[in-house]
């Protein structure tokens, strides 16, 4: 039995000294769970890069210089801007992290190839800092307000944000000490000295710094559900040049209130002439309003110059109904009670317009 045992054993020791021989060459396979953030793709949204617990983040100084503001379009909420934009750093130690953290993107902006053309980019020996200098042309978005139209102040945001690096690893920080050295004052830091906006008058620019949240994450399960990163804001203030606004609306609807003010001179008894300077009046008062609404964007709210038109409406309407209380009064004899309504209302139709007007426009100066 021992020798028969040992026979076969002999035949089958070839075969298993092949199959422990693949066993130790093959390779094991790889658990999903241990592909750190460093095999994958390094720019993904939220940064999934491990962080020393103790290491701060990385601050970057961050200025603008705008040259100019233009093609603003209303009904799309967009405006045009040409800028120059720096940034410095601390000198990263290697070029991979460098890359990584010279990716910035604007929110708002609609740039193609990257953040803008690299106007200069050098290294500081002094601070051991990165400069890099950019000139940006791209289409912004904002969120105009025309609730007081024609009297509306807009802000123009241009808005940087870090594509990847949450502000655990970055903070963005203001870059006061260059704007301080241009002499130009403080509340216009930021913005050229050629810049002007079509009908329209700076007032201030503002830049705001701040932990903008999302409440995502992305997609990524190794991330957080939500992600904060540090976000700067330019904001470029203005207020509408509203003379010639208001000259444009107040001459023809004078006009048009005019040829209603002509029903209180005209005989009671001539109600089909009254009546046709009423309804002529009302149709050209709409008219005008739907011509000065055409390139302005569908708003769900009223607006200032809105508040003009329905009170013209409401006068128009009450001279008609004025018209006709007279003719009613005269036909049935009360003649002189007619004549004095009309005398009255000769007084109080254009002091009513002055007043409503003053209350309109005080409202819409106010704030």
């Amino acid at each position: 039995m021992a020798r028969t045992l040992l026979a076969v054993a002999s035949r089958f020791t070839p075969y298993a000294t092949g199959i422990l021989c693949l066993m130790a060459v093959a390779p094991m396979p790889v658990d999903a769970q241990t592909v750190t953030g460093q095999d994958r793709l390094s720019f993904s949204r939220p940064s999934a890069a491990a962080k020393a617990p103790d290491q701060k983040a990385r601050k970057m100084v961050i200025g603008f210089h705008v040259n100019s503001i233009d093609e603003i379009d209303w009904k799309n909420s967009t405006f045009r801007s040409d800028l120059y934009w720096w940034i410095r750093y601390p000198e990263p130690a290697t070029e991979v992290e460098q890359a990584r953290i010279e990716a910035l993107e604007f929110v708002n902006g609609d740039v193609e190839n990257g953040p803008g053309k690299v106007q200069e980019k050098k290294r500081l020996v002094a601070t051991n800092e990165i400069y890099i200098s950019y000139r940006t042309i791209a289409r912004f978005h904002f969120e105009p307000d025309f609730r007081k139209y024609p009297f509306d102040r807009q802000r123009f945001p241009i808005i940087v944000e870090h594509e990847t690096l949450p502000a655990a690893d970055l903070v963005f920080q203001d870059d006061a000490d260059s704007y301080g050295r241009s002499g130009v004052s403080e509340a216009l830091w930021g913005l050229g000295s050629s810049v002007r906006v079509p009908d329209l008058e700076v007032t201030r620019v503002v830049r705001e710094f701040s932990n903008h949240e999302y409440k995502t994450n992305f997609g990524d399960p190794q991330a957080n559900s939500a992600t904060g990163f540090s976000r700067v804001e330019l904001g470029i203030e203005v207020k509408r040049r509203f003379v010639p606004y208001l000259v444009k609306i107040l001459i023809p609807l004078f006009i048009i209130l005019l040829l209603t003010y002509l029903v209180f001179f005209v005989p009671a008894q001539e109600l089909e002439v009254a009546a046709g300077l009423t309804v002529t009046s009302i149709l050209a008062c709409i008219a005008f309003q739907f011509t000065l609404t055409t390139n302005m964007p569908d708003v769900g709210y009223l607006m200032t110059s809105d508040r003009i038109f329905h009170l013209s409406y409401l006068l128009i309407m009450l001279a008609m109904a004025e018209t006709v209380w007279t003719f009613n009064l005269e036909k049935s004899g009360e003649i002189k009670l007619s004549k004095r309504i009309e005398a009255w209302s000769r007084i109080v139709y254009p002091a009513g317009f002055i007043l409503g007007m003053l209350v309109i426009v005080a409202e819409g100066l106010s704030g």
